[in-house]
Order: structure tokens, then sequence, then C-alpha cells
């Protein structure tokens, strides 16, 4: 049976027992949200990643290269806050939408995330945009991290493929860092969230 008694409210749920609840989680808690239209370097999220929340999504809505034909890379960051680097292991694969040519992208023992090959730095083509989730980074030890991306080419077309990879080393990751293999960063819209699990 349905109920509407006096404790119903938006932000509660009759429960089987019956009784109102909250709910228990499985929400997303906004951390950091940022942006620019103007020439920046590196783009740095410095202290989103704490023990309160084990997994982070990382949302990348536009990054582009003010350099055109650019690898969009990444790494983590510690508390001091220093930009980690070394011991990054990744794998990934992208079709490109005119002839469905794969290309790969993977390393072992890196000094960072290679997230892509030659991004496009036309602002309307928005360079490259992911969903990266990010695998309890507060923990002290291995960070994972998978995804999946799409991007513009500097030659016009589509590539959308998915990524996972390892920090691969004990720490406690604090921050994440964006960059152009080379060059300015020309626009760029990065959110990041935290799963509230709830248990």
């Amino acid at each position: 049976n349905l109920n509407s008694g006096t404790s119903a409210s938006s932000s509660a749920f009759w429960r089987g027992d019956g009784t109102w609840v909250a709910p228990g989680g499985g929400d997303l808690i906004g951390i950091a949200d940022a942006g620019s239209t103007s020439d920046t370097g590196a783009v740095n999220f410095d202290g989103c990643f704490t023990s309160t929340y084990k997994n982070y999504l990382v949302l990348v809505s536009k990054f582009i290269p003010t350099v055109d034909g650019q690898d969009i890379t990444c790494r983590f960051r510690d508390s001091t806050p220093a930009t980690l680097t070394g011991n990054y292991n990744f794998g990934g694969q992208a079709v490109q939408n005119d002839d469905g040519s794969v290309v790969q992208n993977y390393g072992d023992s890196q000094d960072r995330f290679q997230l892509s090959h030659g991004v496009s730095n036309e602002e309307a083509r928005i360079g490259y945009a992911a969903n990266i989730y990010v695998c309890e980074p507060y923990d002290s030890g291995y960070t994972r991290i998978f995804c999946n991306y799409s991007y513009k080419t500097n030659s016009g077309y589509v590539r959308s493929g998915s990524y996972g990879g390892e920090y691969a080393q004990a720490a406690s990751v604090e921050g994440i860092r964006f960059e152009a293999q080379s060059g300015n960063t020309s626009a760029y819209r990065v959110a990041i969230y935290a799963f509230n699990q709830g248990f």
C-alpha cells in the first residue's frame, strides 16, 4: 500500500518496515568545478580526494590545447601539493569515425597517463571529453582509473574509446593535474564528484 502520511517529503521514502527514512546514499556529491576560455598552463585540482569518500568521477566536458595535435595527459598530486611522476601504467584504444581504424595508447612505468592522441585545437570542436573514474585515491595504495572518452583529431575526425590504468605507487593521492603534452590549454571545463555510497 502507498503511504502519504504527514512524514512524507521529497527527501524521505517509505521503507518496507513501515518507517520514513532518508535515502542511504548512491548520489553524487559535487567537489570541484572549474573552467576557463583563456590560455592557461596545466590545470590542477588540489585537495579534492579525501578520506570522506572512496571513489570519484572526474567529468571533463572539454579540454582544448593551444597547439594543434597535442596529446592530453594527466597526473596525480599529493598533499604538498606536488605532482607525482613515474609509475603510471595504462592501456586503451579508440575507434575513428571515418574508417573504423583503431588507435592505441599504452605505457608502462611512464611519468603520466596519456589520455589521447593528437587533439584538435579548434574551439568549436571542444577538444577532448571524458568521464574518468578514480578508485580509492586516498587509500595509501595503488590508485586505479578507468574511463570512456571522445575527442576531435587535428585531422577533423572523431575518435571514441575506453581506457584504464593505475598509479603503481603506494601513495595518498589528493589531487589531479591535466595538461597538454606541449603548449598551454586554450579552454577547459572539468567537474569532480564523489560517490556517496552510503555504506
